[in-house]
């Protein structure tokens, strides 16, 4: 005790002494450096140079850090301690090999108490909720997910009283509540439970959904399997061979889509074999009932009988697709004489029936155009050759879907109110038939060469002759017109007189082809022009402008010189003055040389003038009253009744430059009423316009002119 009293004096009286050498800093750091340098001695500067720290202290220091703060990032450090990153973080990889005091996570510093603090805010915020997505958590606390999960199972059954369930933490309590409502429920379904549904119906994640469901089954607790995403009952796969069964014999058929997403079976067509062995048909999307054919049969034949054709779409399933209705119905229904156009069904005898319908329309038509009967003649066969049917030669569709439809029901064989559809249905398998059909009538017409021939060649002459006394008539008309009145211009009646001439010099080479059984070239002719319905396209007044039976003047040129030689000279001379538009001279040569000709002489006396007229007349009036026609037309035709009136006829159709002739030949004519000339003048003056006001006032003029013509 004395010597330490001895020492602690000599130590106060050395430091009252004054200090007389003292080292510098420079100095100081340079015997540091010696001591590191020559005795493996390790410290560590600060940032500003004044301390030095061993590795030992400046762990001590990073954990105490640690420890005030609970989490701190790593890059903080160095503002705290003064000591640079790349002298921390070595440091901190030692510190967190040796032991769990200190966690690097992604260089966030933390310890497990701070581990245990969040670990028990979890828990509480768990055993409120009894359900916390993982996901929440680790966003709430910003911590990786992978992190998150080890530290939460490290802590489980001790700070936090719960379990992992997927991406969920529930407590223990919670999933004894799901796995009691899951067995309910499984237990009492009837038919399979897909994980979706329950997870939509009970909110429940579908991996906790697959763990309960998979738990129950290894436990035997429920009786079923997990197949596809949903849950098959015992009970189920005990009554799914009854359901199929059901289902096929009521309904006559059964879909593999059904099969498979309702029934879960996952080889639809194999099971279908199985069960019912030859009653199925199988097609691409369903299984159809064989047996249920015969009864769809015998309905089907009975309305073919009754009607002629049936749509099959209402006695078959409406699952079935076109193609497979097509596929029962040739392969396996049995039908005879039938045709099938989608789900259409027609007897053969209906469309015999329907064909023979167009009998006197196809030989209307031939007679109409009889170029085609000296074109289409059958040319002798060759040697032991066939003829053979160019590519084409098919020509045109005889009639279109409009006049096919109109006609059958004009002739009762289809309602005046059938389904467009079954229209052109019928109409695809019609026109093939009435093709050959034509084919057929013309060919009997040939077979009965004589017959058939002495009367079409009678009809072409009755036309031809009845063609030039009209013409010749309209000729006289416009010849006296000129020699009444010079003023009035009927230059546009002697331009369309002038066409009215070609048909007949074509109609005199038609006649003579068939008197003389020449052939012509089928070249030289134009092609037919296609049918358009008219307002006055069906009138039997006469119409004298024809489209064009030859090509060209050329072709008829050509046709003249296929005729005998004794015909030729007239035929030229006639339609050298028909293409110089010289009527009134080709008048004069027809009446000339009509007995050479072989027709009879024009008689335009006073009798048959006046029968021509009240025809007309007739046919007009007939005409105005079976059709109803705009104020404009009705226009043309008083005008017409009005001409005929007076004795004239033009043969004139409907265009605005024939009303306008028209107009003026009336009011040229002294015969014609003033007041009716006053009339026609008011309603020339409102022709074109389109407002109604002016459009009622025309159809007034046209009532009053109906009061100058003669009952």
């Amino acid at each position: 005790m004395e010597a330490i009293l001895a020492l602690q004096k000599q130590l106060a009286a050395a430091q009252e002494q004054t200090q007389t050498a003292r080292l510098s800093d420079r100095n100081i750091v340079e015997i540091i450096d010696n001591i590191i340098k020559n005795y493996d001695f390790k410290l560590i500067y600060t940032q500003d140079g004044r301390e030095y720290l061993t590795p030992e202290h400046l762990e001590r220091q990073i954990k105490d850090v640690v420890i005030e703060h609970g989490r701190i990032n790593i890059v903080e450090l160095p503002k705290i301690l003064n000591v640079g990153i790349e002298r921390i973080e070595p440091r901190v990889d030692v510190m967190c090999k040796k032991g769990a005091e200190v966690i690097n996570m992604n260089g966030q510093l933390l310890t497990n108490l701070y581990l245990d603090d969040i670990g028990e805010e979890i828990n509480e915020e768990l055993q409120q909720r009894h359900k916390v997505p993982i996901s929440d958590i680790s966003l709430k606390f910003n911590i990786p997910h992978e992190f998150l999960m080890r530290a939460l199972t490290q802590r489980l059954d001790s700070i936090i009283q719960g379990q992992i369930q997927g991406n969920y933490l529930i407590t223990k309590s919670y999933q004894n509540v799901i796995r009691s409502q899951l067995r309910g429920v499984l237990r009492g379904s009837i038919k399979p439970l897909a994980v979706s549904q329950i997870k939509k119906l009970y909110g429940i994640d579908e991996s906790t959904i697959n763990s309960v469901i998979e738990g129950l089954i290894a436990s035997q607790e429920i009786q079923g399997t997990m197949r596809q995403g949903a849950f098959i009952s015992a009970r189920f796969l005990e009554n799914q061979e009854k359901i199929i069964k059901k289902f096929f014999t009521q309904n006559s058929y059964i879909e593999y889509d059904m099969m498979q997403k309702n029934l879960y079976v996952q080889k639809p067509k194999d099971m279908l074999q199985q069960l019912f062995k030859d009653d199925c048909i199988f097609l691409q999307n369903c299984c159809f009932n064989k047996n249920s054919l015969e009864h769809t049969k015998e309905q089907i034949v009975e309305t073919m009988n009754t009607e002629g054709a049936i749509d099959v779409t209402n006695l078959l399933p409406s699952v079935l697709e076109e193609e497979e209705i097509e596929t029962i119905i040739t392969q396996y229904m049995g039908l005879e004489n039938y045709e099938l156009s989608g789900t259409l069904i027609i007897s053969n005898s209906f469309l015999d029936k329907c064909t023979t319908a167009f009998k006197e329309k196809i030989i209307e038509n031939i007679y109409k155009a009889p170029q085609k009967l000296i074109t289409e003649e059958e040319e002798p066969k060759k040697k032991g050759g066939k003829g053979k049917k160019k590519k084409g030669d098919s020509g045109d569709e005889l009639f279109s879907l409009e006049e096919v439809a109109k006609h059958l029901k004009d002739s009762k064989l289809l309602p005046s109110d059938y389904d467009p559809d079954f229209e052109e249905s019928l109409y695809k398998l019609l026109k093939e038939r009435l093709q050959k059909y034509s084919s057929v009538i013309k060919t009997e017409l040939f077979e009965n060469k004589k017959n058939s021939s002495s009367e079409l060649i009678n009809d072409i002459q009755s036309k031809l002759e009845e063609r030039i006394s009209t013409v010749a008539f309209i000729d006289k008309n416009i010849e006296n017109i000129q020699a009444k009145n010079t003023t009035v211009d009927v230059g546009y009646a002697k331009n369309k007189l002038a066409g009215y001439m070609r048909p007949i010099i074509e109609n005199m080479i038609l006649l003579f082809c068939r008197k003389y059984s020449v052939q012509l070239a089928p070249n030289l002719f134009a092609k037919a022009e296609e049918k358009k319905e008219t307002d006055i396209s069906n009138t039997k007044r006469i119409r004298l402008d024809e489209a064009p039976m030859f090509k060209s003047p050329e072709t008829v040129a050509s046709a003249i010189d296929s005729l005998p030689k004794d015909l030729q000279k007239l035929m030229k001379q006639l339609n050298e003055l028909i293409a110089a538009k010289k009527v009134h001279e080709a008048n004069e040569f027809l009446q000339k040389s009509a007995l050479d000709l072989g027709i009879k002489p024009v008689n335009l006396d006073k009798k048959n003038e006046k029968n021509f007229i009240y025809a007309q007349r007739y046919y007009i009036k007939e005409d105005i009253q079976g059709a109803r026609h705009d104020p404009r037309m009705q226009f043309f035709y008083q005008l017409s009744l009005l001409g005929l009136e007076q004795g004239l006829f033009l043969g004139l159709d409907f265009e605005e430059k024939a009303v306008s002739t028209l107009c003026s030949v009336l009011l040229g004519e002294s015969g014609v009423n003033e007041e009716a000339k006053k009339e026609i003048q008011r309603a020339m003056s409102l022709y074109n316009e389109t407002d109604e006001t002016k459009v009622k006032e025309l159809e007034s003029i046209n009532s009053r002119l109906k009061s100058f013509l003669s009952k």
